[in-house]
């Protein structure tokens, strides 16, 4: 499976099982696209996510590829923190 395939089924997961959801600071970036904190049973989904390093921190500036940023250990590792997380 692919790794963004499993990021995304742990975060419907956590959303489907969730009893409430938030969307807190809402806004637009650059690009008119909507940005927010997730916040799941009390806890930030963005924050857990980056925690398990599924994404990466965004400032606004220039992106640097995947190539630059993901390599075959990190994938590996971050497949182990998904896993260990959904179960």
């Amino acid at each position: 499976m692919h790794l963004s395939t499993e990021v995304k089924e742990y975060v419907q997961m956590r959303m489907s099982r969730a009893r409430s959801l938030w969307l807190r600071t809402m806004q637009r970036d650059k690009y008119f696209r909507i940005v927010a904190e997730v916040w799941v049973d009390g806890y930030c989904l963005n924050d857990r996510l980056l925690e398990l390093g599924c994404v990466l921190p965004y400032d606004g500036g220039t992106k640097k590829s995947w190539e630059e940023l993901i390599n075959p250990a990190l994938a590996k590792k971050i497949t182990e923190s998904v896993d260990k997380a959904i179960k």
